[in-house]
């Protein structure tokens, strides 16, 4: 344990082992059954051209989840807890999905028609139970069990539900292979806001190569389809009753002496989660254009899609002044983003003669750029050029910019001399080796009114390139991906490079800290107040954040088939995660989430409050087919 006076945290190894009995037990089922009948089977005349097939689809995924933690009291060096607490939560889920559909196909010599009809219910329901009690005079996992406490026992449980009821159809119809034709439309309407969706699609493809005049040019090794959609489709992934407002009881806030007789009090209730029942459907409207080509028997490979999508009415929780009173914030309908963007996919394939050596690669690009077209009604606030905004703190969703954008200040460097101190704007905090902000609108005094747009968390493109080889039954396969252009705001740097935030260790960047001999450092100077606010959203969180990863490489080996007979057998080792290169100091440039549920920026692009690192993984395996 930590000795008495001195700042550190608990032995983990200890930590460890005081919580090896503690568990998450899960237990899911899920799959469906289904019945289906071709009716036109029964009509010999009809059943070579014609089928009308119904089908009736049951599934479900039931889960329970057992949940247990109790923490032990111990005595190490200065930490001295005698009381223990045990937690118990019970959790079960149960989602089904009924679906009926009928569907009627019809083939002819150049004509295929296929017509499809449907009805979906699915219904989801969930809840909890837990307890909590203290005071276990024996720790081990035989007896600690909630009624073997002496504390006070708590308790508590809840649950929740939603439904989806749902139309569908489809048109499908080709024309002598070359000519294909798609259509879909869906209607919705889901527990969880209080209008309906309609979604409809179409999709038109063009099998080029098969026209005459093309065969000529591109010969019978070769193949082009172009093709194009439009479509709609909606989202209504909110909080299952995020229209209406939800009221609880809060001993702290809401309970009060209604008789006045100082001595007790009613049990009250404020707002706990704030509802909107003017909720719409979020819609992505998407057109794309694009083509697929192969050569020379399909050794050379091209696929090429250019996109424009609009998403309207982006559902997410709505950021609110504390002076708004209690409650978590209401989802709303924030913004509309508009996307346009270009994939690229090229391949190579090789095969020897003789069949004992191939070689394949596949190289794959995209390219995207968004923009907040508009912010729903009455939502966000206007900036000094009249744009209207969200403010999330660290970034920001501002019409006529990508969303997400980085905003705070700019730091211009480290004061370096009092002359230099002296010289400068008015500033909270200043001094030699503290960080200097910018000025940006030149008023002598640096404030809220001083903070731009710092950074950009979406790469200028990302690839990935896949790379297979084999030799008389030894093959490698190799996946790269990087991205180039994305920036990331390192929230982590002010736990790594700052000293005034708590007494506990830093990374050593801060060895090469600012000081009278090392004043080329662009770290501050360790101090212990910060005065100087320089944990407020600036330039020097952001860095650029290019990388390439080899996500996986496998090496494996195919046993002759005159060693096995008719047995297929595979060995094979594979490492994930095999390395990352980039001049990021975070732990991931992907920042694949952005943190907690209690913190306003979580899954926003591009910020890392500290991810846990992904780890390298090395499989040894063998695939058996009889």
């Amino acid at each position: 344990g930590k000795i008495g006076g001195m700042p550190d945290v608990r032995n983990m190894v200890s930590v460890l082992e005081k919580n090896q009995d503690n568990f998450d037990k899960n237990w899911r089922i899920f799959g469906n059954a289904y019945a289906q009948i071709n009716v036109l089977d029964a009509f010999k005349s009809l059943r070579d051209k014609h089928d009308l097939i119904l089908k009736s689809s049951y599934g479900i995924d039931y889960s329970n989840i057992y949940i247990r933690r109790f923490n032990a009291g111990f005595s190490e060096g200065d930490f001295d807890i005698q009381d223990n607490f045990l937690f118990n939560r019970f959790e079960r889920g149960l989602t089904t999905t009924f679906t009926n559909t009928a569907q009627y196909r019809l083939s002819l010599p150049r004509h295929n028609v296929s017509l499809l009809g449907g009805v979906e219910t699915i219904q989801s329901d969930f809840l909890f139970l837990q307890g909590a009690r203290n005071g276990f005079q024996i720790e081990s996992l035989e007896f600690t069990y909630l009624d073997a406490g002496s504390g006070s026992a708590t308790n508590g449980g809840g649950g929740t539900e939603w439904g989806l009821f749902s139309y569908f159809g489809r048109l499908d119809y080709s024309f002598d292979d070359k000519y294909i034709l798609s259509g879909t439309i869906r209607y919705d309407q889901t527990s969880r806001l209080k209008t309906d969706g309609f979604f409809p699609a179409a999709s038109v493809a063009w099998r080029a190569s098969e026209e005459d005049f093309l065969k000529d040019i591109l010969g019978n090794s070769a193949d082009l389809k172009v093709r194009a959609s439009w479509g709609i489709q909606g989202n209504q992934n909110v909080g299952d009753f995020s229209t209406l407002s939800i009221v609880g009881a809060d001993l702290n806030h809401a309970d009060y002496d209604l008789l006045g007789t100082n001595n007790g009090v009613e049990q009250g209730f404020v707002v706990l989660t704030r509802g909107n029942p003017n909720l719409r459907w979020e819609s992505t409207t998407q057109t794309n254009i694009g083509f697929d080509a192969s050569f020379l028997n399909g050794g050379i490979t091209l696929q090429a899609d250019y996109y424009i999508k609009e998403t309207e009415d982006i559902l997410r929780e709505i950021p609110l002044l504390s002076a708004q009173g209690e409650g978590r914030a209401p989802f709303g309908n924030i913004a509309t983003i508009s996307t346009n963007g270009f994939d690229f996919n090229v391949g190579y394939n090789y095969l020897s003669d003789g069949g004992d050596f191939n070689f394949s690669s596949m190289l794959q690009f995209t390219t995207f750029r968004s923009e907040v077209v508009s912010l729903g009604e009455n939502i966000g606030a206007i900036d000094a050029d009249g744009d209207r905004y969200i403010d999330f703190g660290r970034t920001r969703i501002t019409v006529g910019r990508q969303p997400f954008t980085f905003f705070g200040h700019e730091v211009e460097g480290i004061f370096q001399s009092q002359a230099e101190v002296d010289g400068h704007a008015e500033q909270a905090g200043k001094g030699i080796g503290r960080l200097k902000y910018a000025d940006l609108n030149a008023d002598g005094v640096i404030d809220d009114e001083d903070r731009t747009y710092i950074g950009n968390p979406y790469p200028d493109f990302s690839a990935g390139l896949n790379l297979s080889t084999g030799f008389k039954g030894i093959s490698l396969d190799l996946f790269f991906y990087g991205a180039v252009g994305q920036e990331v705001y390192n929230e982590v740097l002010w736990y790594m490079d700052f000293a005034q935030n708590g007494d506990f260790n830093r990374s050593t960047r801060i060895l090469d800290a600012w000081s009278p001999n090392n004043t080329s450092s662009t770290i501050p100077a360790p101090i212990l107040v910060n005065d100087n606010n320089e944990n407020r959203s600036s330039s020097y969180f952001i860095e650029a954040a290019d990388y390439l990863k080899l996500r996986t490489a496998r090496l494996s080996y195919t046993l002759p088939k005159k060693w096995t007979k008719d047995i297929g057998v595979n060995i094979y080792g594979e490492v994930q995660n095999v390395f990352t290169l980039t001049n990021y100091t975070g732990i991931d440039p992907e920042v694949p989430y952005a943190g907690n549920d209690s913190d306003v920026n979580v899954n926003v692009p591009g910020v890392d409050l500290g991810v846990y690192p992904l780890p390298r993984t090395f499989l040894l395996g063998v695939n058996i087919q009889i």
